[in-house]
């Protein structure tokens, strides 16, 4: 790698710190921020139990975000840092309330630094992926186009565990891609460690499992088609090693798991659990004859997968789902609902870049090179796009989405793999690109989270494509008190019908919570501007409003 590459490389990364770290000082903290926080403390007590429903589906990688506060405390800094914290947030005279907020953030903000961190290692993934695979150039605008990520942004400073799941998805892939092309016991080792460990991130991550059977599957048929191959590669002596290596990686991830867990009640036995989702409860009572046979994980990590599974049948920790201004029946998603989310929530320039890199692909495709490398990118993108459009039901947001974010990343430096006999129009169409991508995604700073492209022109027109934590996720409660500091007639969240400037935040006004609370406005006023795209402002006059009660009594 020259001085050049060097340069390059290291910019980028500063950069997507800068950007990261741009709206951690105004933005408030998530509605799920302090729950994922609170259960990385009880996994540093040791303690992973669900005794209360808000630690849910939460998981043991939070506790990464719990440490630096951890330190802290045992140095004797956290009271010099809240009262530099109470000053530098609360002004020179706030009040009980406000020290409280303040105080019970500080710790959070000190976690949010591991995310950002972690964020740096996957940037750096990506590029080393891409690297691999096409060359330096190319695993620079793969980078490039990572560091520029809106959704990326909009998670690499949070205290949840969303950005953690790309990480450990995309090292997954990497290492079984290095696994299955080299062999030997550092990379296997490796890969069914990195396995297991993506386990303790979050229960997407279970999908590996098929997704590696299937890699394993279309890589053999894909490189045994000749008869003589196929009595090779299916010996009882290969049969036997590979059945042997897939026990090695079940294993492996028990115990990798079990240590997540601290152990905490494993090997209950099936019949002992108390399921709350209907799914498991028939799975439990159709196999009740064996309720005597233990389970060889612990007790909170399968309670969190009859959570997560009673979650999205019951949608009662999510509300209505919401898309292209209709709500779905709670416990009900939109089938292609990240279709639509994808669409209008990731730049255009960089759909085009992943789109071209397919087409230019596909025209010049060979089975032995798909089987060795792109099948560790292209089928994990398609199956987790078929598995969140079709069979996934909380469908909160981009958030979910973002662990394919990064293979789309990789695979975009395919069109780059020969720098140097690339031509000019290629290079200048990739600087246009980036450009584009610069100058929208730049457009919303600080508020990635908020992020729409430009096929909506008008922002605060947003909400009627999306709504949720595609734009709202509590974030923006500082920027709602500066507003009401400089607006102080405006009425924030009226119980009921009123007339003047109305201040209501997105996810009220298309009714995910309560969908009759503000259809007075949704259907017969338009917002005239936003606060921070999260809140959207109304003027509604008195001749309005009584016309419209006159209508709608």
């Amino acid at each position: 790698m020259t001085r050049a590459h060097t340069v390059v490389l290291l910019s980028l990364l500063t950069t997507f710190l800068f950007l990261a770290s741009a709206s951690v000082f105004r933005d408030t903290p998530t509605r799920d921020e302090y729950r994922h926080y609170k259960y990385g403390e009880k996994i540093l007590q040791l303690d992973p139990k669900r005794d209360d429903a808000v630690y849910d589906s939460k998981m043991p990688i939070s506790a990464l975000n719990a440490i630096p506060w951890k330190i802290v405390k045992v140095a004797g800094w956290d009271s010099w840092i809240t009262d530099l914290a109470i000053k530098r947030f609360a002004g020179p005279n706030p009040d009980a309330e406000t020290v409280r907020k303040v105080t019970k953030y500080v710790p959070m903000l000190t976690g949010k630094v591991v995310t950002m961190f972690f964020g740096v290692i996957l940037a750096g993934l990506v590029f080393q992926w891409a690297r691999e695979l096409y060359g330096i150039e190319s695993g620079l605008v793969s980078l490039s186009f990572y560091v520029l990520s809106p959704n990326i942004l909009a998670n690499a400073n949070l205290v949840t565990v969303d950005l953690y799941a790309a990480l450990v998805v995309t090292l997954a892939l990497y290492l079984y891609w290095k696994f299955l092309n080299l062999g030997g016991a550092k990379w296997t080792a490796l890969s069914a460690l990195s396995l297991g460990i993506a386990q303790l991130a979050k229960y997407t991550c279970l999908l590996l499992y098929p997704i590696f059977l299937l890699i394993a599957a279309i890589r053999i048929s894909i490189t045994g088609l000749q008869a003589k191959d196929w009595k090779i590669r299916l010996s009882p002596q290969r049969l036997r090693r590979a059945l042997t290596t897939s026990l090695w990686f079940v294993l492996l991830s028990l115990v990798v798991i079990n240590i997540g867990f601290v152990f905490s009640d494993t090997f209950t036995p099936l019949g002992k659990y108390r399921f709350r989702s209907s799914r498991l409860q028939a799975v439990q009572d159709r196999f009740s004859s064996l309720g005597f046979l233990p389970v060889p994980v612990p007790y909170p990590y399968f309670d969190g997968i009859d959570y997560v599974a009673y979650h999205e049948e019951t949608g009662s920790s999510y509300g209505q789902v919401y898309l292209l201004g209709k709500s779905a029946p709670r416990g009900h998603g939109f089938p292609g609902y990240y279709f639509v989310a994808a669409l209008y929530k990731t730049p255009l320039a960089a759909q085009i870049m992943f789109w071209a890199a397919l087409v230019m692909y596909l025209a010049n495709v060979r089975r032995e090179d798909f089987a060795r490398n792109e099948l560790f990118l292209l089928l994990p993108i398609a199956f987790f796009t078929i598995y969140f459009n079709f069979f996934f039901q909380a469908q909160m947001g981009m958030r979910f989405f973002i662990v394919v974010l990064p293979l789309c990343h990789v695979f975009m430096g395919y069109p780059f793999r020969n720098w140097d006999r690339i031509g000019k129009s290629y290079k200048r169409a990739l600087g246009i690109l980036l450009g584009y991508q610069i100058v929208s995604v730049l457009s919303y700073c600080p508020h990635f989270l908020s992020y729409f492209n430009e096929l909506v022109p008008d922002r605060k027109m947003a909400y009627k494509i999306l709504a949720d934590s595609n734009l709202d996720w509590g974030q923006s409660q500082w920027y709602l008190g500066r507003y009401r500091a400089l607006h102080p007639e405006a009425i924030v969240s009226p119980p009921s019908p009123v007339a003047g400037t109305i201040v209501v935040s997105v996810n009220d006004v298309v009714g995910i919570g309560d969908p009759d609370a503000y259809r007075w406005l949704r259907e017969n006023f338009k917002p005239t501007e936003t606060i921070a795209y999260s809140y959207l402002v109304y003027e509604v006059s008195p001749e309005a409003l009584a016309q419209v009660l006159h209508v709608h009594p």
